[in-house]
This record gives C-alpha cells, sequence and structure tokens, in this order.
C-alpha cells in the first residue's frame, strides 16, 4: 500500500500530476509505494504539490496562515537571540559544528570536515575543508571561521592578513571567511579583491534556508531566521542610504548632524536615552552636538560608565571631507569634565583621524584620563547592519576601546 505523507523538499521537484514547480525548501507531498512495489515493480516515489492534494483555496489560506506564523516566529526567535546574548556568548567551535551540519544536509556539499589537519608537520589546521559542486564540477573549499559578529577597520585587516597567510600557503584552493555577522560592503570588497570570499550571516541565511529549519542551535538558528529576506526596506538600510548620499564638506554638515542624531537614536536608544542636542556648558564656551544619558543598570553600558566614568555620553559629528585634525579632539575634550558629563566622547566623522589627533587623544587618556574614540562613515555602516540583524551595534564601541587601550 502506497503511502501519502507531507514532507518539505530539499531541492527543486516537478509535481507528477500537474507539472508545477515544487521550488525548494516548500513543503509537498510524497506519494511513497510499498518497499517491496520499489523494489520489484520498480514503481517510484511521486512528488505532488499541495494544490493537487488539498486544492487551491485551501492552499490559498493555508500559506497566508503559514507566512503570518513564520513571521511571527522569526521575530520570536530574533528577540529571544537579543535578550539573552550577554548571558549566552556564541562560542566558535559551536559556529563551526553548526555550518558543518548546514553543509552536509546541502546536496551542493559533500566530504565535510570540521578541524581538519592539511599538512604533516601539523603547522595549518583548517575549520572546515569541503568540497562545493559549481558547474558540474567539485572544487575544493578551506573555510575559517570566526565568532565574532562585527569587524572594525583594524579587525578587518587582521583577519585578511590571516587569510592571506592562509593562501600563501594553500595554492589554487578557494579561501572563504565565515561569521555570523556582517561587512560593510567597502569591507567585503577588500576581501574579494583578495580573493577571499565572504560568507556573511546574509549569505549563509540565503543558501541555507531550507537546512536552517531542520538544524537547531540556541543561538545561530534563530540569527539566520532573522537575517532572511524581507520585503520591505527596513530602517537601517534607509539611514545606510542616506549616510552614503551625503556629501562630506561644510555645505551638508547641518544634513550630516540631523542623521548622526537618528542614526544614535537607532542604533543606542534604549539602553541610553534619547540624544539632547546642541547643548552647551554653564560659561557657553563649549557646545557639543549631542549628549546621550547614561542610566544603563547593566550590561556593556553600566560597565562604560563605572570604569570610564560615562554617566552621559557626548558625541560630536564631523561633516569634514577630509581627516579630523588635533583641534577637533581638543574641542570635545574640552567638554569632558569629571563632575559634569562624565570623561567619555565620540567623534563621528567621514575619514577618520590624522596623525596628530590621534596623538592628542593618547595624550587626553593617559594624562587627564579622558577617553575619546572615533567612529567613521564604515563603522557607523557596521553598526546599523550589527542592528539590522539583531545583534549588539555597541559591540563596534567595545572594538574600538580595545584597539586604543591596547594601541598604547
Amino acid at each position: 500500500m502506497a503511502q501519502l505523507r507531507l514532507s518539505r523538499a530539499r531541492k527543486q521537484y516537478i509535481c507528477s500530476q500537474c507539472s508545477r514547480v515544487i521550488p525548494k525548501g516548500q513543503q509537498y507531498y510524497r506519494l511513497e509505494p510499498h518497499p517491496m512495489a520499489r523494489r520489484h515493480r520498480e514503481k517510484k516515489v511521486q512528488h505532488l504539490c499541495l494544490a493537487c492534494v488539498d486544492g487551491q483555496e485551501y492552499i490559498d489560506g493555508r500559506v497566508e496562515e503559514a507566512n503570518k506564523q513564520t513571521e511571527e516566529t522569526k521575530e520570536r526567535l530574533r528577540n529571544y537571540w537579543i535578550r539573552d546574548w550577554p548571558e549566552r556568548q556564541l562560542r566558535e567551535f559551536e559556529f563551526v559544528d553548526y555550518l558543518a551540519r548546514l553543509m552536509k544536509r546541502n546536496d551542493r556539499f559533500r566530504d565535510v570536515g570540521a578541524e581538519v589537519i592539511l599538512d604533516r608537520d601539523k603547522r595549518f589546521r583548517a575549520d572546515i575543508v569541503v568540497e562545493e559542486l559549481v558547474d558540474n564540477r567539485w572544487e575544493k573549499i578551506v573555510v575559517e571561521c570566526k565568532v565574532q559578529s562585527n569587524y572594525t577597520a583594524q579587525r578587518s585587516e587582521d583577519v585578511l592578513a590571516q587569510l592571506r597567510s592562509y593562501g600563501a600557503f594553500l595554492p589554487g584552493i578557494r579561501l572563504v571567511f565565515a561569521f555570523p555577522g556582517n561587512l560593510t560592503q567597502a569591507t567585503k570588497a577588500v576581501f574579494e579583491d583578495s580573493g577571499i570570499e565572504v560568507w556573511d550571516l546574509k549569505y549563509l541565511a540565503d543558501q541555507f534556508q531550507t537546512e536552517v529549519l531542520d538544524v537547531e542551535h540556541p543561538i545561530l538558528q534563530s540569527m539566520l531566521l532573522a537575517a532572511q529576506p524581507k520585503a520591505e526596506k527596513s530602517r537601517e538600510e534607509d539611514l545606510i542610504e542616506q549616510l552614503q548620499s551625503c556629501a562630506p564638506g561644510r555645505d551638508s554638515w547641518l544634513v550630516y548632524q540631523q542623521l548622526i542624531g537618528s542614526i544614535l537614536e537607532t542604533l543606542l536608544c534604549p539602553p541610553l536615552s534619547t540624544p539632547i542636542s546642541e547643548l552647551s556648558d554653564a560659561p557657553r564656551v563649549n557646545r557639543r552636538d549631542f549628549i546621550l544619558p547614561n542610566y544603563a543598570e547593566n550590561g556593556f553600558w553600566a560597565f562604560l560608565r563605572d570604569r570610564y566614568l560615562a554617566d552621559y555620553v557626548v558625541v560630536d559629528a564631523k561633516n569634514h571631507a577630509e581627516e579630523i585634525k588635533k583641534e577637533d579632539a581638543l574641542q570635545i575634550a574640552n567638554y569632558l569634565k569629571e563632575h559634569g558629563v562624565g570623561l567619555f566622547g565620540v567623534i563621528v566623522c567621514r575619514k577618520g583621524a590624522d596623525a596628530g589627533c590621534i596623538h592628542t587623544l593618547r595624550e587626553k587618556w593617559v594624562i587627564d584620563q579622558k577617553l575619546i574614540i572615533v567612529l567613521t562613515d564604515s563603522d557607523v555602516e557596521q553598526m546599523l547592519l550589527a542592528r539590522q540583524y539583531g545583534a549588539h551595534p555597541e559591540s563596534i564601541i567595545k572594538q574600538k576601546i580595545e584597539d586604543f587601550r591596547l594601541s598604547l
């Protein structure tokens, strides 16, 4: 007796009854003959679309309800990840194992190996070695996995240097950088120009959208579900486009300042309070663009307040067409006072800081304990991408502080 059961397509099928295409990942019915009939009478499994079995009207209502439930599930999982992330840090071996399990369930990959030693002297160990089917031939890939979700320019350069050394050691093999986050288009282009493929969160969610439904993990599964494409443009995507279209220079300084205010509120509020704009100190000598009150009770911002006296986060927006200079660092430093707003400030600018400005920032920290970090367009875009996919945008600020302190 044949058995009819509901399944999910692991690849594209054609309905045996009406010849409709059953896309990969969509539910369908399998009409499975008795095992003896398959063996002795060469009966084959038939793939039937939902419309042929349940009827088109029923399917339309069912699909609408399923889509609604899917979006609700994605949102619930996304909120779960955001809420529990500080208490449950992802470890690198978990990401390696999860990615390997996704590949094993995908027909485009074979011979998936994790933690593979590639030479007899044990000088090089790959996180994942796999073969991918490309244009009807199998290509060998070496995948370097990182668990960090966001990367400043310096951190990206460190990873790139590591992968370039692997490329010299493994000529002719495709190199892939995989991580559960996203890079800006400019940073991704730097990797690709060096012959290194980037498998970020968006790529992984797209390539393994079927497999991720079945491969469970308390963090990674919800991350990939939340990263799957949405019909409408997100708030973060809109802000990135506005930032990219805003011309550097004096003529657009007001547009840039207002845009940075919107970005700060989107990224950091809460846990920080709404930015207070254009506020001067009592003598009206020092005037800063934005001040964000910090009443966070726990987490990164509470640590920042306790360690760096960040009772208020002072932000100065500089729309200069060139790198900011020593004078720009001194301006924000003059506003930072231990018994006033505190001793932590941020300069948001387009091109970064020149050597004189960097020297001044170091002096202000070493002598006066005033910690000032510089965020560029690339850093701001990276923070918006993190926010879009449910990660913590302040991780970029954390990296900036680490890079600054470790450079002294």
